[in-house]
């Protein structure tokens, strides 16, 4: 895999597979040592560390200008310093991934949403990505947002930074069975990035 792929505190995604805390979870590369191993952020959940024990198989994520890195590499060890971290395999190979112009990822990190308020200040709302691309995200929202609502986000990502954003809300939609802060998905085009993020 070439270097250029992967960096110190580059952005991916962990998909565990299967158990209690399958799903796909925001990370970051913590460091590497090419061809050996790979030291990646261990997957969080509300505040708790989701637990994945040694010799199982991840999918990382990342996206680069050009599309969608994906990769399979297996669980060494947990690690606690600098913080609990997993230690990787080193891939034995990376797909590039190109599904359509804008790749969708299937991540989730905390997001709050300013939306319009006709009787007052904005509103603020707070929720968790499902997934995003370069021209959109989707959100899970405690409150629908009305289709053509246009509104400010602002991206929590992994490690602390944050991105901030205009977009318009396409459309939505009632999660049956989420909970209650995850009850309504909204789509949202970008209007305005900054051209860093």
């Amino acid at each position: 895999m070439p270097q250029r792929f992967i960096r110190p505190t580059q952005a991916v995604a962990l998909r565990i597979g299967e158990g209690e805390g399958a799903g796909w979870y925001p990370s970051l590369v913590l460091d590497f040592e090419e061809g050996r191993e790979i030291l990646v952020g261990a997957p969080m959940h509300r505040g708790y560390e989701v637990r994945v024990e040694p010799g199982t198989a991840v999918d990382v994520q990342s996206t680069h200008a050009d599309g969608l890195r994906v990769f399979v590499a297996t669980v060494v060890r947990r690690e606690s310093e600098p913080g609990p971290a997993l230690r990787l395999t080193w891939p034995e190979g990376v797909r590039r991934v190109q599904r359509r112009e804008a790749v969708r990822v299937e991540v989730m990190v905390p997001v709050e949403v300013r939306v319009p308020d006709a009787d007052g200040p904005p509103r603020a709302l707070s929720g968790t990505t499902v997934d995003l691309s370069e021209g959109g995200i989707r959100l899970a929202l405690p409150e629908a947002v009305e289709p053509g609502t246009e509104v400010e986000a602002r991206l929590l990502l992994p490690g602390g930074a944050a991105v901030e954003c205009s977009a318009r809300a396409l459309r939505g939609g009632e999660s049956a069975g989420a909970a209650p802060e995850r009850r309504f998905w909204t789509a949202v085009a970008f209007t305005a990035v900054p051209p860093a993020a």
